[in-house]
């Protein structure tokens, strides 16, 4: 993308990783630049949840398209492999073409890897909450290849995970030590992420509510073809 800010050694660093473990395709995820609230509020949910839930290392090692992931902000592909599944041509009409693209360079046979930047790589996503909430909605459902009910159901399990504990401190403080694999793994996603831990550790109660909203909010808008960016309204053409 072309608001993302590179250090000297950030392309040099990429182009050596993708040598040595032999990809087609490397997606480096930048450290997100947050300067409101309103972006701190839901933009580090992306990392969060990315961490969390989605092993990179089977991003690499798996030859299950399902396991495909790439964010836009930072693809680097090789160019005999872009033209051999036909560029963005193939994926003009998806929302989350960057996954997609991923998608389409591992079913050609090749390995992707998705890396963290470790500060090489830096990014403001977006601009406020609103926007944010928008961006995020849009791609959060459509970028996993899920059906709806395995979506649905992932929903379902995170919200278990999170409140659970939550709920059971609430009831007995006696239960703080549920809470602790929790906030352990919270402060280490945000170290991963380049993020303040401190800040993601006070907005934790708020970000797991915002990950229910957005995620709900995500499919929802997908299935019902309610999906907006920019002004534009954004056809999801659903499939696999």
């Amino acid at each position: 993308d072309a608001d993302v800010l590179l250090e000297p050694e950030a392309l040099e660093s990429a182009v050596a990783l993708m040598e040595r473990k032999k990809t087609a395709l490397l997606s480096c995820f930048p450290c997100q630049k947050m300067k409101t609230v309103g972006e701190w509020l839901i933009v580090p949910l992306l990392d969060w949840l990315l961490l969390s839930f989605i092993p990179l290392d089977l991003v690499y090692r798996t030859k299950n398209n399902s396991f495909s992931v790439a964010i836009g902000q930072f693809i680097l592909i090789r160019k005999s492999t872009y033209y051999k599944i036909n560029g963005h041509e193939g994926i003009k009409d998806k929302i989350t073409e960057d996954v997609y693209l991923s998608k389409r360079v591992k079913l050609s046979g090749n390995r992707i890897l998705a890396a963290r930047s470790k500060g090489l790589v830096k990014c403001r996503m977006y601009g406020s909450f609103k926007e944010s909430l928008d961006g995020l909605s849009r791609s959060f459902y459509l970028g996993s290849h899920l059906s709806p009910a395995a979506y649905i159901l992932s929903v379902i399990g995170f919200v278990f995970l999170f409140f659970f504990p939550v709920a059971m401190y609430i009831i007995n403080v006696e239960f703080l030590y549920m809470l602790i694999p929790l906030l352990l793994q919270r402060i280490c996603t945000s170290i991963l992420a380049c993020q303040n831990f401190i800040f993601n550790l006070i907005l934790l109660p708020i970000h797991g509510i915002l990950a229910v909203v957005t995620c709900s909010r995500s499919v929802y808008l997908a299935l019902n073809n309610k999906i907006v960016w920019k002004g534009r309204k954004l056809l999801s053409r659903i499939g696999r």
